[in-house]
This record gives structure tokens, C-alpha cells and sequence, in this order.
């Protein structure tokens, strides 16, 4: 992006993404993100591994955060410049006041993700919304959610193998535009030279001591059958039981990811660093919720067939569904 272009967005924008586009044959997502993340800060990657040029195009690596934000039920603490500010407030207020403060351009070189919120919504939140039982424990003291607000960021695109480089700059009434575009390119700079040097990386991981479940085998049956009943009574359409598995280890949990890359390959992986040695890594075949240009496309697959063009069809695969052991 040259200076004109900038300085001409700015005029209709207050958040302007400088980019640069390098060739990327040579590098993968995996090891570009070890050579710029920062242990025991707040990094992630969002990865294709397979699939196709519309699902798979990309992959996005983020790291320092211009503000940290995180959630017990209503109480919010928000991180920024080396300050936390403590309040009361519904996350999701709090989110939807962050997302609509910002005007970004949509530029054909880049992808739909240039830059934003990335962190994770744990259940717990839904008590926001909807009247629901609460956890008496939890077993775990992790916030209900955390987010950073990224706008430096590195996108993958595998379909013309290049990395997109883009650092956000927010446009005030007293921003020196030069002086702006100018420190985001410097950022860019640094940026390619991270991905230049070369790195000492240690590929350990090791269980230390037994694997523990919190549900023995039996028990987690009767879960089973209690949930398939609650659906054939209409209380819900899907329900997803899980076990923890907790054992200490040692070494990078990086190394997980990397494993399972290999093991279940996905157009939607992502490994999620945070502050205080806290990760979270998973894999999925497809996206729960979308969102774009104001219109939202949720996709079900488990409990669900596609409708059929007459009613005749419509009824073989309902009847389908309903004798399929998997899905009930």
C-alpha cells in the first residue's frame, strides 16, 4: 500500500489496514508462527490444513494484542498499555461496542479477515442471554472468556502461496497520517525479519504421570442414554457429552497442535496461546456460525439432513435420520 492510497482512506475510514504481500513457498503457517510468537504472551493460529480453495484458502497468524479482555459472568477486566480497568457489564454489550467503533475498508488484495477480536467464549457465558442452570464447580479457575484485539496480523493465502502482512492503524482527529503510515510499515519490516531468522526450537512433549477422567465409564453411559432420552422427549435436538482427560506434562503444548495437524488435518484448526501458560488447541471440519455482509449461515451436520426436493423425499430422509443409531 502506498502513502496516497492511505492517506486518501483516511478520509472515509478510522481503520486502514497497511499490508505488504511477500512470496510464502518456502514457509508454512506452523513455522512462521514459531519464529514471531512470544512464549507466555497472547498469540494465535488459525489454520487450513486441507480442504478447499473456498473453505482453505487461508491461514492467519496473530500476536501482541493492542487490548487484552476477559469475563467472569459480569465482571470484564480489560487490559491496555500496561493498565487493567475492572467493571460490570455484559460481555457481549462490551463487544458489540468494540466492533462498531471501528470503519475498515474492504480491499480486493486482502482476505475478509484483515485484522479484529480473536479469543474464545466458553459456555459459561450463555447464562448472559438465556435463563439456564448454572455449574456448581467447575473444577477449573479459567475466565468464561478471552479476547485480544489484534491488528497486526499475518495472513497465509495457499491457493497463490504469498503472506499478507497487515498492520492496523486507527485513525484519530490528531493522528499525523505520514507519521502513522510510516510506523506501521516499520512494523511490517520487523515482521519480515522475524520470519528471516533463522530458530532453536525443541520438539519434547511428554506426559508426566497417570491420565485422570472425571467421568469412569459408566458413568459417562449414563449420560449417554440420559441425553438420548431428552431428545426423543423434544427437550433438544443435539447434545455433546465430553470426558477431560487431565495429566501433567512437560515440554511446549505446541507440540499437541503439531500432532494433530498430522493426525486430523481440517480446513478450521487453531491453536490459541494466552498469558499464564494457558492454551487452547482443537480441530474441526467445519465452521458453527457465519456472518458476512449482515447476513448469518449456520451449517449443521450432526442431527441433520438436508431437505429434499419433494415431500415424498423429504419423509425417506427424515426416516433416514431418525433410524440412524449414530445420530440418536
Amino acid at each position: 500500500m502506498k502513502l496516497e492510497e492511505f492517506i486518501e482512506l483516511s478520509k472515509t475510514y478510522n481503520l486502514i489496514p497497511v499490508y505488504e504481500i511477500i512470496t510464502a513457498d518456502l514457509l508454512t503457517p506452523v513455522l512462521a508462527y514459531l519464529k514471531i510468537r512470544e512464549q507466555g504472551k497472547q498469540n494465535f493460529l488459525l489454520e487450513s490444513v486441507e480442504g478447499s480453495t473456498t473453505m482453505a484458502r487461508y491461514s492467519f497468524i496473530g500476536k501482541n494484542p493492542e487490548t487484552i479482555f476477559l469475563n467472569s459472568a459480569k465482571r470484564i477486566s480489560v487490559k491496555y498499555n500496561g493498565s487493567t480497568e475492572n467493571f460490570t457489564d455484559s460481555l457481549f454489550n462490551f463487544i458489540r461496542r468494540k466492533i462498531t467503533k471501528y470503519k475498515q475498508p474492504k480491499l480486493d488484495a486482502l482476505p475478509d479477515f484483515t485484522g479484529g477480536i480473536v479469543g474464545y467464549l466458553g459456555y459459561e457465558n450463555i447464562a448472559l442471554i438465556e435463563n439456564v442452570i448454572k455449574f456448581n464447580s467447575r473444577n477449573f479457575d479459567n475466565p468464561d472468556s478471552i479476547f485480544g484485539i489484534y491488528k497486526t496480523i499475518l495472513a497465509f493465502d495457499h491457493y497463490k502461496h504469498q503472506i499478507i502482512l497487515i498492520s492496523n492503524v486507527e485513525i484519530e482527529k490528531e493522528t499525523n497520517l505520514v507519521a502513522a503510515y510510516h510506523k506501521a510499515k516499520q512494523k511490517l519490516y520487523e515482521l519480515k525479519k522475524d520470519l528471516r531468522k533463522p530458530i532453536k526450537y525443541k520438539s519434547d512433549f511428554n506426559l508426566q504421570g497417570a491420565i485422570n477422567e472425571n467421568f469412569n465409564p459408566d458413568e459417562f453411559y449414563k449420560q449417554v442414554e440420559a441425553g438420548k432420552n431428552n431428545i426423543i422427549e423434544g427437550d433438544v435436538f443435539q447434545i455433546v457429552l465430553s470426558k477431560r482427560f487431565s495429566s501433567k506434562f512437560k515440554g511446549d503444548p505446541f507440540n499437541v497442535y503439531r500432532a494433530l495437524r498430522i493426525i486430523n488435518p481440517s480446513p478450521y484448526m487453531y491453536y490459541l496461546e494466552f498469558e499464564n501458560d494457558f492454551e487452547i488447541i482443537g480441530t474441526s471440519p467445519e465452521d458453527l456460525l457465519k456472518i458476512k455482509n449482515g447476513k448469518a449461515q449456520l451449517l449443521p451436520i450432526a442431527g441433520t439432513r438436508r431437505r429434499g426436493k419433494t415431500e415424498e423425499e423429504d419423509k425417506t430422509l427424515e426416516e433416514n435420520l431418525i433410524n440412524d443409531p449414530k445420530e440418536l
